[in-house]
């Protein structure tokens, strides 16, 4: 993992965040990865996934961004 520089760019957004990009980039490698699964095993996997991804309007929250 490459490590921060000490000149980052200012965060206007949480997709500027290096963690919400690293979890998007896992999301797809998921996907991906999960459709080679037999089609009942993908949905259950993929289902579980997504409901991982209520938290994400969390750390919007954290730099003051609603809705």
């Amino acid at each position: 993992m490459p490590q921060p520089s000490a000149a980052a760019a200012p965060v206007r957004s949480y997709r500027d965040l290096r963690v919400w990009q690293q979890a998007m980039d896992l999301a797809e490698a998921t996907y991906r990865a999960t459709e080679q699964f037999p089609e009942e095993e993908r949905y259950s996997a993929r289902l579980g996934f997504a409901s991982g991804r209520v938290s994400e309007p969390g750390a919007r929250e954290g730099l003051g961004v609603r809705g």
